[in-house]
C-alpha cells in the first residue's frame, strides 16, 4: 500500500512536532460494544448485533430494537445503522422522539470482507454512505456514494467511487469523501458535493484514507514518510498538518478540535489537538482504544483494555474523581508454583495507572490486570495502587496469597 503513496504526486504540507501533554478531565465506561458516535448528550454503539442508546445526563442505556446491526450514527434524535437482519442489507433510521422506524433499502451493501461498505453519516434529515459493488478482480470493485433525503424521499447517487477505508461524512449542506477513482478502493484525493448546488469538487488532490468535516474544516489521513493527519481550511484553502510521536488514523472533528488514533510501539491511543491552543493532549493511556468520536468536550472511543470491547467517555470539562482501589484474585492458595490472576475492580474515578506489589520484591506497571508466578512457600501480602488525574488510592491486603510446597 505505502509504495503505491509514492507514485502519486503530494502537495507539500508543513509538518511541525508536537509534543503530547497532560489532559485533566474525568474518563467513564460507559458499556461494552463497538463502533461509537456521539452526538450532544447522546451516544450511540452497537453491541452483539444490537444497537444502544445511551442518555449521558440521565445516564440511561437504551437498547433499541435491532437484530445484526453495525455502524451506527446519530444526530439530532435520530440514529442511523447497517441492519443485515435479512438477506438483503438496509439502512434502518430510527427517531428518538416518536419511536418510529424508516429503511432505506436500496444500493445498500453490508460489505464485512472488505471492512466498509455502509457506513453511514446523518445530518439532520440527510443521510449519506456507500454501497460495495464486489468484483473477483480488485481493481473493479467499487464504493459507489449515495445521500438519501429523509424529507423529500428521494435518493441521489452522488459518485462512482468511493474508498475501501474511509467513509463518507456531511455537515449542513456539504458532503465529502474519498474518491479512489476506481483504481483500488484504498485510498485517493477528497471530493465534496454542495447539496444546495448540486456542485461537485475535487478539494484535495493529495493522497487520502479518510476524511471528515466540521464547518469551513475538513480533517483527513494521509501518508508522507508516515501516516499524519492534516486540516484544510475551506474558506482560505490553507492546510495544515502536525506530526505526533504516533501515527495517526480515524480523523474527527468538533469546532477547533481534532481527535485521532494514534499508533506507537504497538499500542493505540486516542489523542485530540486544539487549532486554537495548539496544545496537543493524549485521551486514553491503556493502548488499546480505537474509533474516537468527538462532540463539544466530549470524546467517545472503542476500548481494548480489559480485552472485551468496551465503550469509554472522556470529559475535558469534568473534574477528576479520585478512583478507590480494589482488586479480584482468581485463586488465593495452592501449591509452588503458584499462577494468579490479578483483576482490577477499582471504583470511582477510572484509573489511568496501575502499580502491583505482589510481595516478593516482584512489582509491576501500567498493567490494569496482571499474572504473577509466586515460586515460594509462604503467605504474600498483596497491594494496588490506582492512580488518575485526581489522586491516587492503595488497597493492601495481608495474607493475600497462601503458598505451600
Amino acid at each position: 500500500m505505502k509504495s503505491r503513496l509514492f507514485l502519486i504526486p503530494l502537495a507539500f504540507v508543513s509538518l511541525i512536532l508536537i509534543s503530547i501533554t497532560a489532559l485533566a478531565g474525568q474518563e467513564t465506561r460507559l458499556g461494552a460494544g463497538h463502533e461509537p458516535d456521539i452526538y450532544g448528550d447522546r451516544v450511540v454503539w452497537s453491541s452483539n448485533g444490537s444497537i444502544h442508546l445511551f442518555d449521558i445526563n440521565s445516564r440511561t442505556d437504551t437498547e433499541l430494537n435491532s437484530s445484526s446491526a453495525s455502524h451506527p450514527a446519530v444526530h439530532g434524535d435520530k440514529v442511523v445503522w447497517l441492519d443485515n437482519s435479512t438477506e438483503n442489507p438496509n439502512l434502518c433510521i430510527y427517531n428518538i422522539s416518536t419511536g418510529e422506524k424508516f429503511l432505506i433499502t436500496e444500493n445498500v451493501t453490508g460489505d464485512s470482507n472488505y471492512r466498509t461498505g455502509s457506513k453511514p453519516a446523518i445530518y439532520g434529515n440527510i443521510i449519506v454512505w456507500q454501497n460495495f459493488v464486489d468484483n473477483e478482480n480488485q481493481d473493479q470493485r467499487a464504493y459507489n456514494v449515495y445521500m438519501y433525503n429523509l424529507s423529500s424521499l428521494i435518493q441521489t447517487k452522488i459518485s462512482n467511487y468511493g474508498c475501501l477505508y474511509g467513509r463518507p461524512d456531511i455537515y449542513e449542506d456539504r458532503i465529502v469523501w474519498v474518491n479512489d477513482s476506481g483504481v483500488s478502493g484504498d485510498g485517493g484525493p477528497i471530493w465534496m458535493y454542495n447539496i444546495s448546488t448540486g456542485n461537485k469538487t475535487e478539494i484535495e488532490a493529495d493522497y487520502s484514507y479518510d476524511c471528515a468535516i466540521y464547518g469551513d474544516r475538513l480533517v483527513s489521513n494521509k501518508y508522507t514518510f508516515g501516516y499524519f493527519v492534516s486540516v484544510y481550511n475551506l474558506s482560505t484553502n490553507e492546510v495544515s498538518g502536525a506530526k505526533f510521536p504516533s501515527e495517526e488514523f480515524d480523523p474527527d472533528i468538533y469546532m477547533d478540535r481534532v481527535v485521532w488514533r494514534g499508533e506507537s510501539n504497538c499500542t493505540s491511543n486516542i489523542y485530540m489537538y486544539d487549532m486554537s491552543t495548539a496544545n496537543a493532549t493524549r485521551i486514553s493511556a491503556n493502548g488499546s482504544a480505537y474509533d474516537p468520536s468527538i462532540y463539544g468536550d466530549r470524546i467517545v472511543w472503542e476500548d481494548m483494555r480489559t480485552n472485551q470491547s468496551d465503550i469509554y467517555m472522556y470529559d475535558l470539562s469534568a473534574k477528576p474523581i479520585k478512583p478507590k482501589a480494589s482488586f479480584t484474585a482468581n485463586v488465593t492458595s495452592g501449591k509452588s508454583p503458584l499462577t494468579v490472576l490479578f483483576t482490577d475492580t477499582s471504583t470511582g474515578g477510572t484509573p489511568t495507572y496501575w502499580h502491583w506489589d505482589f510481595g516478593d520484591g516482584i512489582h509491576s506497571k501500567h498493567a490494569q490486570t496482571a499474572t504473577h508466578t509466586f515460586r515460594k512457600t509462604g503467605e504474600y501480602t498483596v497491594s494496588l495502587t490506582v492512580t488518575n488525574a485526581a489522586e491516587s488510592d492503595t488497597l493492601t491486603v495481608k495474607g493475600c496469597i497462601g503458598v505451600s510446597e
